[in-house]
């Protein structure tokens, strides 16, 4: 996710200082892109080899378009389920959710 936004918030921050202006503050990512970097990074952190396999998993069965799209933070909530979905081992997932709930309420 980091990247492209990385990218964008770069150009912006270029673009205001070019017309002589202040960059604005930078805008939280929305909430569930948060959600999803917080359990991906669970994973990652406590499940490395399982993570590989997730990555994998998800542009094979999704493209690369559709999967920058979703590191870009331009896709719908429909398109984030599905994108998901495609993982057939969710329950990493809902295993992060149950590991790091204790964050939500601070992230969100």
């Amino acid at each position: 996710y980091t990247f492209s936004r990385i990218q964008a918030e770069s150009r912006r921050i270029a673009e205001a200082i070019e017309n002589s202006m202040v960059p604005e503050k930078i805008a939280p990512s929305p909430a569930r892109f948060r959600l999803y970097d917080l359990l991906i990074l669970y994973i990652i952190k406590e499940h490395p080899e399982k993570a590989v396999g997730i990555f994998v998993q998800l542009f094979q069965k999704n493209g690369f378009d559709a999967m920058f799209r979703f590191l870009s933070e331009k896709t719908s909530p429909d398109e984030d389920i599905r994108i998901m979905a495609s993982v057939p081992k969710y329950s990493d997932f809902f295993a992060a959710i149950w590991k790091t709930k204790h964050r939500f309420s601070a992230q969100f």
